[in-house]
């Protein structure tokens, strides 16, 4: 099955987000989350490393820094 098919976007859309046209919506995120387990804010941040207990009240980092 097609990543953009698990995750419920068009082909188009998903091709967009990985040019950083925009960032995946909330939905996206979730279906990521549900269908991958990863951390919510993988999809949001990358590989950056985030400090401060949630995304609300943090600092990011660079993984190299740490």
């Amino acid at each position: 099955m097609e990543f953009a098919n698990i995750i419920y976007v068009s082909q188009g859309s998903l091709s967009e987000i990985e040019q950083d046209k925009y960032k995946p919506s909330y939905d996206v995120i979730i279906a990521i989350n549900k269908r991958f387990n990863t951390e919510i804010e993988w999809p949001i941040y990358g590989d950056e490393k985030i400090v401060g207990g949630n995304i609300f009240n943090m600092e990011i980092y660079d993984k190299d820094e740490i």
